[in-house]
């Protein structure tokens, strides 16, 4: 049973879907026709990409016409700039006002869809500072690892994990986490992903392992869109597309129909992808 119409679905889970096809459009050689977007959402999925809005094809119509004149203006400049650029040096009533709302309805509720999401072969898990050993050692002996390695993340990685992250009092304590320490970044494959749900396993080890609402231990992304972008960013572009060919490529098709059933009416046609050149 496909996902319900987009009127049903959460703003985040609609933002996932629109990476999920943009990003697979792009490691396929493809181009996506011109997608109705709002302001915020059409910036997000760019500076999630590290990729302006023109190369990723995102130049499309605004589909929030009640959203005022200044947010498409800040952030159609924010998003065609090579890379994109964060909203963190704005200032001005819009964006403690617009740009605000917006990121507060994407980070509320429950963003799953209405059916589960296709699960990818590979998740990337991104362990955060001070998890317990035990977490670790439960992770690292779970799964096929692929590779792992540590590193500090930088105010730009967060900024680029969580783009939707807005607000001073919201901002400073999770950078004050994340950047308090080194993480470790674990790169695992599922041979049959329908015996391992990576959703659930992040929230079985936060429960079991004593994680409040702010030092959660774990990242692991809830959607292939954001899965394949974690990749990206924190291994490399190359290395994902080497990974995708080898693990990701031939369940395209499965993943692009949810997607564009999460959008509902008016998704972009995905049919026909050629093989990504080169």
């Amino acid at each position: 049973m496909m996902a319900r119409p987009h009127s049903h679905q959460h703003p985040r889970a609609r933002l996932a879907a629109q990476l999920g096809l943009t990003l697979e459009a792009l490691l396929n050689g493809a181009r996506l026709p011109a997608t109705p977007l709002g302001p915020w959402d059409r910036w997000w999925i760019a500076y999630r990409l590290a990729m302006s809005v023109d190369r990723l094809g995102l130049q499309g119509p605004a589909a929030d016409a009640g959203a005022c004149p200044r947010c498409h203006s800040v952030a159609t400049a924010l998003g065609s700039a090579h890379p994109p650029e964060h909203t963190d040096t704005l200032s001005g009533p819009c964006l403690g006002g617009c740009l605000l709302k917006w990121a507060r309805r994407v980070r509320s509720g429950d963003a799953d869809p209405f059916t589960p999401w296709p699960r990818t072969r590979l998740t990337l898990i991104l362990i955060k500072p001070g998890a317990p050993e035990a977490l670790v050692a439960q992770v690292l002996g779970s799964f096929e690892v692929l590779e792992s390695r540590e590193r500090r993340l930088s105010v730009a990685d967060v900024r680029r994990l969580y783009p939707e992250a807005y607000g001073a009092a919201f901002v400073a304590p999770r950078d004050a986490y994340l950047l308090s320490g080194p993480v470790q970044v674990v790169l695992v494959h599922h041979p049959d992903p329908e015996a391992g749900n990576p959703t659930a396993f992040k929230r079985a080890l936060r429960q079991r392992h004593g994680a409040d609402e702010l030092r959660n231990h774990v990242h692991i992304a809830d959607n292939p869109g954001e899965t394949l972008a974690d990749i990206a960013h924190l291994l490399s572009w190359e290395e994902l597309t080497e990974l995708y060919d080898r693990y990701e490529r031939q369940h395209q098709p499965t993943r692009m129909e949810h997607h564009r059933a999460v959008l509902g009416p008016g998704a972009p046609a995905v049919g026909g992808l050629p093989t990504r050149p080169g």
